[in-house]
């Protein structure tokens, strides 16, 4: 599951609006899930619930995608994990937020929790 993008030309993402992404691509789904704030107990957004479908298929991609990924020298894959690593941190503080609202965290645990996220060291 991942936060889907408001607009992919300008790169903005929401972070109260899920999708399932499966072979690079979007998916909602019939059902829906609510998490609770522990805090608060109020309702937290829908995130779609996936379907025994929608796994088949993220496995049927991921296996697809393999073989052109196991040939990738790794100084290739580190620096591609370090992109994802520093895309991560540029929204360290909406992650945060999420954390804090998922786990009831207090924000300077959920600040160490996303930036432990991030951390790649490769």
């Amino acid at each position: 599951m991942s936060s889907s993008a408001d607009s992919q030309s300008n790169g903005t993402f929401s972070f109260t609006t899920f999708s399932n992404y499966v072979n690079g691509k979007p998916r909602g789904s019939k059902s829906q899930h609510h998490g609770i704030n522990p805090v608060t107990k109020e309702e937290l957004w829908p995130v779609p619930v996936a379907t025994e479908q929608d796994v088949n298929d993220a496995v049927e991609a991921a296996a697809a995608a393999f073989p052109a990924w196991k040939n990738t020298p790794i100084d290739e894959r580190c620096e591609l994990v370090r992109k994802l690593s520093d895309a991560f941190m540029e929204h360290e503080e909406e992650f945060t937020k999420l954390l804090m609202a998922e786990t009831g965290k207090p924000k300077m645990f959920a600040s160490i929790s996303s930036m432990w996220q991030a951390d790649t060291r490769v």
